[in-house]
């Protein structure tokens, strides 16, 4: 009976969740990835079928990318843009990689500006295919923004091959016009023609 009981003892002091056991990871990718994009936000984006391309083995990215035409597949914001929606000529930039860390700058010029940079950036993936997960901070149409984006796609020879981009807005300031989408609202876009050119 003694051991019995010390037996139940141990069982339920063991599987009490001490504070020190490490949930486990969902996805395989680096540490830092979802440091920056939480689990749960990747959740939204895998259901509207986003690839995110696993792995701490990516391949190196480097240079300017043009996406052009840059098109929207997914809105969660109805009273916006339309899915269909085309913009030209949005310029990427990925520089200074080293092992998972890389560097993010892009922009757009058109009927609205929209000027960003990465403040912190990190890039899985294995072979030619990666995902980037990025905190990006910048302005469209005179309105400061917060973004939490993930970059999917290959690299080829070409240019990046099939580049998509789920953007999920994480704060913003000073839009009582609601010209950007609200605060967690989420966009899907990709370039149409399935290859971004090194600019």
């Amino acid at each position: 009976m003694a051991v019995m009981i010390a037996s139940v003892g141990f069982t339920a002091c063991s599987s009490d969740g001490g504070g020190n056991f490490k949930k486990p990871k969902k996805y395989d990718l680096p540490e830092e990835a979802t440091t920056i994009v939480p689990e749960e936000v990747l959740d939204q984006m895998k259901a509207q079928d986003f690839p995110i391309n696993e792995g701490t083995n990516p391949p190196i990215l480097n240079g300017t990318f043009v996406a052009d035409p840059w098109k929207l597949l997914y809105t969660s914001h109805i009273n916006s843009w339309k899915v269909g929606k085309e913009l030209y000529n949005y310029y990427f930039t990925f520089y200074e990689q080293q092992g998972v860390n890389l560097k993010l700058d892009y922009s757009y010029q058109g009927e609205n500006t929209d000027i960003g940079k990465g403040v912190a950036t990190i890039i899985s993936g294995n072979g030619n295919k990666f995902s980037i997960f990025s905190k990006s901070q910048g302005i469209e149409s005179g309105i400061k923004y917060t973004l939490l984006s993930v970059f999917s796609g290959e690299v080829t020879a070409n240019g990046i091959k099939d580049l998509k981009r789920v953007l999920y807005v994480q704060s913003k300031e000073n839009d009582p016009n609601n010209t950007l989408i609200p605060v967690g609202g989420m966009r899907i876009w990709y370039d149409s023609d399935n290859i971004s050119p090194k600019k």
